[in-house]
Formats: C-alpha cells, structure tokens, sequence
C-alpha cells in the first residue's frame, strides 16, 4: 500500500509540474510579490516532513533517556541551527557554497531511485535538477538570490551554470544510458523537474517543487516506515509535527519583523526562507544520518547475539 500511496503521489506531482511548466512557457512571468507568496506557500506546505524528526528521534532516544527524551533533541536540533546562523554570520559564502552542495545531496538521495552503483550519479542528477538548473537557465535571477544570501555568492551563480552544468548534464545523460532496463518513471519525474526549472523563476520553480514533489514524498515515506500508509496514520503523524512546524513558522514571522524596517520585502522573505531552511536542514540531515547509524548498530549488534546463541547451542 505504501509503494502505490508514493507511485500516486509521484504521478499527482508530475502531472501538476508539467501543467506549471507548460503555463510558464507561455503565460507572463509572474510578479515579484506573486513569486514571494508561492515561495512562502511552497515553503509553509513543506514545513511538516522536517517536524516528522520528531518521532523518529522519540523512537530511539526514548528507550535511553525515558521521559527526558526531548531534552537532547531538542538540544541537538536548536545547537546545529544555531551553529549554522553563526557559521552563516562569519563565512557567508562558504556556508552558502555548503548549503548549496548540501541540497544536492539532499534532494538528489530524496528522489534518486535505489539504482545500486548508478545511486551517486542518479542523486547528482536529480539534485542539480534543484539546484544547478535554475543557475543555468536564471544565471542573472540565481546571482541577484545569492547575493541577497551572501555577499559576493552571486559568483557561485556563474560556477553553477558553468563547468558543474556540464557534469550535471553529463550526469543525466550517462545515467539515462547506463540502465540497463528503462526507468520510465525516474526519468520523466527527472525531466520534469528540470523543465519547470527552465520555464519558471527559481522561486516559484523552487516552491513548486519543495511543496508538490519533495515534502509530500518525504511526509509519505516516513508515513510508511510509522507503520501502514493510511490517511490515519498520516493524519497522526502531521498532528505530532504541527507544533514543530508552528514553531518553526513563528521564528521565520518574527524574524521578519525584525528585519522588515532595515531592508526590502522580497529581500528580508528570501533571506529567512533560505537561511532558514539552512539552518533546519543540516539539523534535520544530520539527525537522519546518527538515527540510522544507531539503527545499523542495533541491527549488527542484534545479529552477533544471535551468532553467538546458535555458536553455543552447537
């Protein structure tokens, strides 16, 4: 059931990207304020798949520190968002050449298919389809975004669209050959990606993307590994993730007040959005990664119990 809740999810996405590419191609570029809105939808619709740490974490920190349990998560969250902020402050187009390189490598594992050897190549293709198409197609619009994120990041625009243009094609070309059997889906999903990149400002490109395609897959799959992908399950799982997500949305609403007299709309909304999601998503991958690493210990530690048992029983 949870296999054909994510083939209809991808199939609902894939059908609204492409309507949203076609009406770019041919209607008016939208305005800067509708952009700013879809960025903020976008953004707001996709919020809850990163609350969903929550219960993940619950699930193995509670068996160590009992009812105590939130304490290092939260903990751990807020000194990793932290610690992002202040590398951001000091070393801005550093953090942001990371951050960038990050969500590559974020999105790319998110919608890459389990390809075996081909996975690397498959997450750079899929992850550049985010991230380095919109610097090829908008290279003026990304430069403009990054410098608003950093001073001087607009260069890193030119790098983009430039020799790792060139890998990243290069990249869905050879993967696209390489397979052996055709993954129809995959590759449509991945076409489809980079056409509403090509035919949409990166903002609204970029909220479409984040709200249609990523969160809900993301929301889906943890939907599964709670248990079976119903509507009860998902709805349970989004109650859990609506205070984080609140939280979440209170900071960026009061960071906005505060940064709304010392500069522009569009420029304090884009600054929040995206070092925001900075600041959440290296939490939020790092978690995933020490989750799993636990998870893989308990597994390996599990199976030399029962080595063992059964050395001794001979």
């Amino acid at each position: 059931m949870a296999i054909r809740a994510c083939d209809r999810h991808r199939a609902v996405a894939v059908t609204l990207l492409v309507a949203a590419a076609l009406a770019g191609a041919v209607l008016p570029t939208p305005s800067v304020t509708v952009q700013l809105w879809a960025l903020v939808v976008g953004v707001a619709v996709g919020l809850p798949h990163g609350a969903l740490d929550q219960p993940a974490a619950r699930a193995v920190l509670q068996g160590r520190f009992g009812q105590w349990w939130p304490a290092p998560f939260i903990g751990f969250y807020l000194g990793l968002a932290a610690l992002v902020l202040l590398v951001w402050s000091v070393v801005p187009v550093i953090a942001l050449a990371l951050f960038l390189s990050l969500s590559v490598a974020h999105f790319g594992l998110g919608d890459a298919e389990p390809d075996g050897a081909l996975r690397p190549m498959a997450a750079f293709a899929h992850g550049g389809a985010v991230v380095i198409a919109p610097a090829t197609f908008y290279q003026k619009e990304v430069a403009s975004i990054f410098e608003v994120l950093a001073s001087g990041g607009g260069e890193l625009a030119a790098f983009l669209a430039g020799p790792i243009a060139v890998m990243w094609i290069g990249s869905i070309a050879a993967l696209l050959m390489a397979r052996r059997t055709p993954d129809w889906a995959s590759s449509i999903e991945l076409l489809t990606v980079v056409a509403v990149f090509a035919a949409l400002p990166p903002l609204m490109a970029f909220a479409l993307y984040f709200g249609v395609l990523h969160a809900p897959r993301a929301t889906l799959a943890e939907t599964a590994s709670a248990g079976e992908a119903t509507c009860a399950t998902l709805g349970r799982l989004l109650r859990t993730a609506a205070p984080a997500s609140l939280a979440a949305a209170a900071a960026g609403g009061v960071a906005f007040m505060l940064l709304r007299d010392g500069m522009s709309t569009s420029v304090a909304v884009t600054s929040i959005i995206f070092i925001g999601l900075a600041a959440l998503t290296v939490p939020h991958i790092a978690l995933g990664v020490a989750l799993r690493w636990t998870e893989s210990r308990r597994s390996s530690h599990y199976r030399s119990l029962l080595t063992g048992a059964a050395a001794a029983r001979r």
